[in-house]
């Protein structure tokens, strides 16, 4: 994990993340995990040359946990977005979306871990925004 002695950035692998390789378009780790049977992108951001521990423990604990924390941020999501969409983002001629299709149209396409240990998760909208 880290620079590589010629100054290259190598990846690095753990059983659960699998390979992350170093992408310098992101200044991160980045690859591609299986988060709820869905390939989503992670990256491990603010690493510099190598990334440290505390990041990967951070994204392990995550991973490990995916269940609940895919529950915690649909629940979040539909709590903080549905009415805004029922009231404010409907096209002409769109009914009201329930919770369940709401939550059924929200996903998720990438998770980032910063070195100070905060973590955003991101979603593709289906448009409905």
């Amino acid at each position: 994990m880290g620079a590589g002695g010629d100054g290259t950035h190598v990846g690095l692998t753990t059983e659960e993340l699998g390979r992350l390789e170093w992408d310098p378009s992101y200044g991160a780790y980045v690859g591609t995990i299986n988060w709820c049977e869905t390939q989503t992108r992670l990256i491990l951001g603010g690493a510099g040359n190598a990334a440290p521990e505390h990041i990967l423990r951070i994204a392990v604990s995550l991973f490990q946990e995916q269940s609940k924390w895919q529950l915690r941020i649909g629940e979040f999501a539909a709590d903080e977005l549905l009415i805004l969409k029922n009231q404010n983002w409907l096209d002409e001629g769109e009914v009201a979306l329930s919770r369940e299709e709401f939550l059924s149209r929200m996903q998720l396409i990438g998770i980032r871990v910063d070195e100070d240990g905060t973590f955003i998760f991101s979603f593709d909208d289906d448009d409905m925004f």
